[in-house]
């Protein structure tokens, strides 16, 4: 998994990531496919240097993408 960052304000930092995983649950009142699916996403951190404490994270990705990909 690949992970590149950037940072975009004093105490803000985006990362960008692939989720990779098998669809072995119930997700979303879906019931398990087994497939295979890869969703891309990101993340934004904020973080604070003299304290050493990330208070807040937002993690995004296409909810509509991994439904496509468990086969609904």
């Amino acid at each position: 998994m690949s992970m590149p960052f950037k940072t975009h304000a004093r105490n803000l930092v985006a990362v960008e990531w692939s989720f990779e995983a098998t669809h072995t649950g119930s997700f979303a009142n879906v019931a398990a496919t087994h497939k295979r699916v890869r969703v891309p996403g990101c993340s934004f951190y904020e973080y604070d240097l003299a304290t050493r404490i990330i208070p807040a994270g937002r993690i995004y990705f296409d909810f509509a993408t991994l439904m496509r990909q468990i086969g609904t």
